[in-house]
């Protein structure tokens, strides 16, 4: 066998040897930033040094020493099972609003014709509640006989008014809201 062939035989069982020492002093916690390790294996002795680090040199020593480099993760391994459900957390502000205490309210009014001009028609929420959103529309009628002017919350917030322009014509028009 030659010396090389020697070399390499031994050399093999170092590099192994030094990879385990540079992943057994590493920090055991990986950080967000993947780690990556660098070294030069010098084949003629099989010896294998650590180079890029603090303290260490930028490069191989010499230009036979062939560099390579690791990472300190591994790839990832499969899930693991469903751990038990965590304690619960702390309960929420009180007297926050929520979708939930939504209440629809609507009225239908029907304007006839001795009601033409401005008309406003109002719904109003329940007792304790208070508007968020309202509008109105036409169940029947003619529309080119009605103009929809807005709509908007009344000036106590307890209900919702829309107005109307009437020219002429007998109209049903709902007015609802939606009070918290």
């Amino acid at each position: 066998m030659t010396r090389k062939n020697q070399n390499m035989l031994i050399g093999l069982p170092v590099l192994a040897g030094l990879i385990a020492v540079a992943l057994l002093s590493a920090p055991s916690t990986v950080q967000a930033q993947e780690v990556v390790l660098t070294a030069c294996y010098v084949p003629d002795v099989g010896v294998v040094y650590r180079i890029k680090a603090t303290g260490l040199p930028d490069v191989c020593t010499e230009t036979t020493h062939v560099e390579f480099s690791w990472n300190m993760e591994g790839p990832a391994g499969p899930a693991g099972p469903q751990g038990p459900p965590g304690p619960a957390g702390p309960q929420g502000p009180q007297g926050e609003p929520s979708f939930a205490n939504l209440t629809r309210v609507s009225s239908t009014f029907t304007i006839d014709n001795e009601d033409a001009g401005i008309r406003d028609r109002a719904v109003d929420c329940p007792v304790g509640l208070i508007v968020i959103a309202g509008s109105a529309f036409l169940d029947t009628g003619d529309p080119n006989s009605i103009q929809f002017l807005g709509s908007r919350p009344t000036g106590d917030r307890l209900g919702w008014e829309a107005r109307f322009r009437v020219d002429s014509n007998r109209f049903v028009v709902t007015v609802w809201a939606i009070c918290i």
